[in-house]
């Protein structure tokens, strides 16, 4: 019986734990998680038209953050972390600029060309920006 249970939690789809939302002017409307982990690590840095990606994330322990990294990433918030440090110490690179709150995070997003970043589920539809849906 446990072993039903645990094959069937694998197989069941995973609930979104963060919505990825891009400036309203970005018309991409779906990414894959590889290309969301690219930007996200800093190894992307321009959209496909060659506008600069500009990311925000909320802070290190923030839940939405932990949420976002482990679950939309697929990577642990102190890998992601760790990736942004070797760039910014070797000088190949530079880390995400953080916002301490969701509500700054989206007025940032809705205010900077080409920002990107993330919101835990939100009930109401978000107004002025892009959701992304991860595929």
């Amino acid at each position: 019986m446990i072993r039903i249970l645990i094959f069937l939690l694998l197989l069941w789809p995973k609930v979104s734990s963060a919505e990825v939302i891009v400036h309203s002017e970005i018309k991409s409307e779906a990414v894959t998680q590889q290309y969301l982990l690219s930007v996200f690590s800093m190894r992307t840095r321009t959209w496909p038209g060659g506008q600069p990606i500009r990311v925000f994330v909320l802070p290190y322990k923030h839940s939405a953050h932990q949420n976002f990294s482990k679950n939309v990433l697929g990577i642990f918030p102190y890998q992601l972390r760790s990736i942004w440090d070797r760039a910014v110490f070797s000088g190949a690179g530079q880390s995400p600029s953080v916002v301490p709150t969701v509500e700054i995070m989206l007025e940032k997003v809705r205010s900077t060309e080409g920002a990107i970043g993330y919101l835990p589920p939100m009930e109401e539809e978000v107004q002025h920006v892009n959701v992304l849906e991860i595929r």
